[in-house]
């Protein structure tokens, strides 16, 4: 049984029906490989393990925590970041399974309680992670936001200024309140079978990547001819939507539709990058093999 060459050859359909059949796919780095990386990383956030955490990034490796504030780049700025921060975070919980793809992206939803000082609080995050050829961490960004921050002791306002200076909340609210919205549109606009309300939340230009690693679909009159081919039966959130501080916010949902007969379930992490009028310009989806069910027609 040959490997099938992936990355600009494949698209949504031909990737689930060589899931279906079982067959491998070449990629760049092994899903399970990455997998296990996730939950090495979960793990070591547990054990509050830098030594181990570092180890699964690359020398040149970028981590943005969260998304919008400033990145710590290199390995080096990555151990600074751990020695002032890993101490206060304790208890790591998984939210929904991990995700992998063949574009060499991972993600996971999990929260994680945080203490440091006169803050006491849970985060609730998306982290989405890239690999490079040898299978180590070459960026992370986590995606969380003001109102993934659940306050246990303290003020949220005061928290976010402490770690992040120069980030206002009052001056963050408004889009990332949006960007919720907009995400939750987007699994209401599924359900209820509406591709012109999906249309109507998009950019022009906007590119969807369904799942990462195959052909891109660019600007609104493709997506409109592939939501014309059909519509998911039903979309679910795992978890709740978790934004950020710059303008890209990560959701955890399962995916039902039907498929030659039978019905595919696909738990995917999206994640949309918006416009600065609050348009959406990207989608990126990310899943894999271990992510999809091949069941009976319901």
């Amino acid at each position: 049984m040959s490997d099938i060459v992936t990355s600009e050859s494949l698209n949504l359909g031909k990737v689930l029906q060589v899931y279906a059949e079982a067959k491998p796919i070449a990629t760049g780095v092994d899903e399970e490989h990455m997998h296990c990386v996730i939950e090495q990383y979960l793990s070591a956030l547990s054990k509050v393990d830098s030594a181990a955490i570092l180890a699964l990034f690359a020398d040149d490796a970028q981590l943005i925590d969260p998304v919008g504030s400033e990145p710590c780049v290199r390995k080096k700025a990555i151990e600074e970041f751990m020695s002032s921060m890993l101490h206060g975070c304790r208890n790591p919980k998984l939210a929904a399974p991990i995700r992998t793809c063949i574009g060499n992206i991972a993600a996971v939803a999990f929260s994680i309680e945080f203490e440091q000082g006169d803050f006491e609080a849970e985060i609730s995050i998306i982290d989405v992670v890239r690999f490079n050829s040898a299978g180590k961490i070459v960026s992370l960004e986590a995606h969380w936001g003001l109102d993934d921050i659940h306050m246990i002791r303290g003020d949220r306002g005061d928290l976010v200024a402490a770690f992040m200076p120069g980030k206002d909340p009052k001056d963050q609210a408004d889009f990332q309140s949006h960007m919720r919205k907009a995400m939750q549109q987007y699994i209401d606009s599924i359900n209820l079978k509406d591709p012109a309300g999906l249309l109507k939340m998009y950019s022009e230009d906007v590119v969807a990547v369904d799942p990462m690693g195959t052909v891109p679909l660019h600007g609104l009159k493709t997506i409109a001819s592939f939501y014309d081919q059909g519509m998911a039966d039903r979309v679910d959130l795992e978890c709740s939507i978790r934004t950020s501080f710059g303008r890209t916010a990560a959701m955890a949902f399962k995916v039902i539709f039907p498929m030659e007969g039978r019905k595919i379930h696909i738990h995917t992490i999206d994640v949309m990058t918006f416009d600065e009028a609050g348009r959406i310009i990207d989608i990126k989806a990310i899943w894999g093999r271990r992510n999809v069910k091949f069941k009976e027609k319901e």
